[in-house]
């Protein structure tokens, strides 16, 4: 098989082999779990014990980002599966596999596959519509035909019988319903989420002896610091002798600059820092750049790989960032009915008095809107077929349309797939809970394939992805909480916040914000430089009938005399240096 090895463990006894990527965060759990094995054995020789003795149930106990393979050779497994594959829920590892008519193969990188099979570097077209025209793709979906990824959460069994199906390895819904609390007090919930933390940080950052930080003035990278480095205090160890952070020097571009706010975190617990110039890693500053298992590279991937060779220099081993705490405690999944429903007027009052001052909306006007909405909404739940045959009416085709940009082919602008793939996106996102809308933008595609590509990124250059938010605990947390604990308007990201307050500089919880170096991707776009305009002349994507060359460069052209503001054309930028690699 073609896997990127960490362990791969044979028992001629058991006729059992497990080949595994990655790692489990909650080992000393299954460990006491098990009982018969050394503190020492390796993660693989954890789950192939596990497995023998519990089958897919002890499969579903497991925590951490991992790949993993499991062939039983003479059927003498606990449910007699011939084969299990399956990844974390995180998808933190990628396990790709390609399906022919006598032949089962994995790997952990699809240039795997097609050395394999040169059939596999045929490109999927639909993907391809998708990806530009940013609409979500299936989450088992590749940039090539034929070559899938395993779903996160599921598990792909081969039978006794040679069939292969999908099967859950946890239902995320069921798992979130079965821990929801409905009422619970803020002081509660901070007091869970701080011990959640703890557990995440013991497991994840105690099996690394040096580990870099992508430190920014955030809360989640700030926050994902201080607990690394409150830890390693608790243990007797100084946080400065493990722990490297990386800050971006943002000289030219001080709307983005935030190490006045990363220096204080750094300062408290005594870490080193390095400063990245980002005028020597600007976007397109490398044309080379590019991963031919997928065509969505980065804005700042240049600045991303940059940080990652000098870490490797200095001898990380893993590097350590926030990546995804917005999504579980940010964003503006908003529930402003909540203090309400408990009967806190006075905060559903102060709720409705900053939003509508922000909107520059009368306060009751407002309010009666918001109501209006939530009316409709309980509706909609209540009748959903007469109010699908209505969205559908507003969302007709022609009503879509507009959200594509003209330099896209009119062949792909015009195709029903699409009206339909851009119409579901929208009731997917419209109508559902506040808990669904969550979880469905912290399994998004997109998130969970920016997820994948910063692993690949680490993996060249040698380092283990380490991101606590993306430990699945934490997940199930955040969705099994009243929403209007999570954030709000007045609070974004309040619990968290509240949790983090202990470990941080004093004051620099009301300070850490999130920050958009948006100014470096506009000078990017807007630039007339030679790598812009080698980008923009005699496309691959034109002559395959993706894009408008034509098209494209009026835009930019009128970027760059800024007549225009920069659009979402990034994409096409980003396919076209694919194509080209």
């Amino acid at each position: 098989m073609a896997c990127e090895f960490s362990a791969h463990k044979e028992e001629s006894e058991s006729g059992l082999v497990v080949v595994m990527h990655g790692r489990l965060d909650n080992r000393s759990h299954l460990l006491n779990h098990i009982g018969n094995l050394p503190a020492s054995c390796s993660d693989a020789e954890l789950v192939l014990s596990g497995y023998r003795n519990g089958g897919r149930l002890f499969l579903a106990s497991l925590i951490g980002n991992f790949a993993l393979l499991i062939r039983d050779t003479d059927g003498s497994s606990f449910d007699a599966t011939k084969l299990i594959a399956l990844q974390d829920p995180s998808w933190m590892r990628p396990l790709y596999y390609a399906e022919s008519a006598d032949t089962l193969v994995f790997a952990s990188e699809i240039k795997q596959i097609q050395a394999w099979d040169a059939r596999y570097r045929k490109i999927d077209e639909e993907y391809i519509a998708r990806f530009l025209t940013n609409v979500d793709t299936p989450l088992t979906a590749t940039a090539y035909q034929g070559v899938r990824l395993i779903e996160p959460g599921r598990m792909l069994i081969q039978t006794e019988r040679g069939d292969i199906q999908s099967v859950v390895r946890t239902d995320p819904d069921a798992a979130i319903e079965m821990r929801s609390v409905r009422r619970t007090s803020f002081e509660t919930a901070v007091r869970r989420l701080q011990a959640i933390l703890d557990e995440v940080t013991a497991d994840v950052v105690g099996r690394y002896e040096r580990i870099g930080i992508f430190l920014s003035g955030g809360t989640d990278s700030m926050g994902a610091a201080a607990l690394a480095a409150s830890h390693l205090r608790d243990l007797g160890i100084a946080p400065g002798d493990r722990l490297h952070a990386y800050c971006f020097d943002f000289t030219g571009f001080p709307d983005a600059d935030e190490r006045h706010i990363s220096r204080q975190l750094t300062d408290l617990y005594g870490i080193t820092v390095s400063e990245i110039p980002v005028r020597d890693a600007m976007p397109l500053s490398d044309l080379t750049l590019a991963d031919i298992d997928d065509p969505g590279i980065g804005v700042y991937q240049e600045l991303f790989e940059y940080t990652c060779r000098v870490a490797a220099k200095d001898g990380m081993t893993a590097m350590l960032s926030g990546n995804r705490g917005d999504l579980l405690f940010g964003e503006t999944v908003y529930d402003l009915f909540g203090p309400l429903a408990r009967g806190n007027w006075k905060d559903y009052y102060a709720e409705m008095a900053h939003l509508s001052a922000h909107y520059g909306t009368g306060l009751w006007r407002y309010m009666a809107s918001q109501a209006a909405s939530a009316t409709t909404r309980l509706i909609e739940r209540a009748l959903p077929r007469p109010f699908a045959a209505i969205r559908r009416f507003r969302h007709r085709r022609a009503r879509l349309l507009h959200q594509i940009p003209d330099w896209i082919e009119d062949e792909l602008r015009r195709d029903d797939d699409l009206s339909s793939w851009l119409r579901n996106d929208y009731e997917q996102t419209r109508w559902t809970t506040l808990r669904q809308r969550r979880a469905t933008m912290i399994r998004s595609p997109i998130q969970m394939r920016g997820t994948l590509s910063s692993e690949r990124t680490l993996a060249r250059h040698g380092l283990a992805h380490l991101d606590l938010w993306s430990d699945q605990r934490l997940a199930e947390f955040a969705l099994s909480i009243p929403q209007h604990l999570v954030t709000t308007p007045r609070y974004p990201k309040k619990l968290v916040r509240a949790a983090l307050a202990p470990l941080m500089p004093q004051g620099s919880e009301s300070i850490t914000q999130k920050i958009y170096p948006i100014s470096v991707y506009e000078a990017t776009v807007r630039s007339p430089d030679r790598n812009m305009s080698a980008i923009l002349t005699d496309m691959t994507a034109h002559e395959k009938g993706f894009l408008n060359e034509h098209r494209l460069r009026k835009a930019h052209d009128a970027m760059v005399r800024r007549e225009s503001d920069p659009p979402a054309f990034w994409r096409a930028v980003a396919l076209e240096r694919w194509l080209r690699r």
